[in-house]
């Protein structure tokens, strides 16, 4: 799950069924029109983006895409060499 800032001081709204995927800069603006996507408050600034699972039918194989792709972003090179000889 995430979380994003509320207009109050302090205030936060819950995703509680959302994951949160770090995005490549060149798919993160096509990513943000996208209303099922939203700004997770303090990983935002650091090129992550959360997914609403509860804003639309979920398409679980775009879910492994994000994923995997995120995962490849800050993993350890030998955890990528790993998955790939799976």
């Amino acid at each position: 799950g995430g979380s994003v800032k509320g207009d109050a001081k302090g205030e936060y709204v819950q995703y509680p069924h959302s994951i949160l995927v770090k995005v490549d800069a060149g798919e993160r603006a096509a990513l943000e029109q996208d209303h099922r996507f939203f700004f997770p408050a303090y990983m935002g600034p650091f090129g992550w983006l959360g997914l609403d699972l509860t804003a639309a039918k979920v398409d679980w194989k775009e879910v492994a895409e994000l994923a995997d792709a995120s995962f490849r972003m800050v993993a350890a090179r030998k955890l990528i060499k790993q998955l790939d000889q799976r």
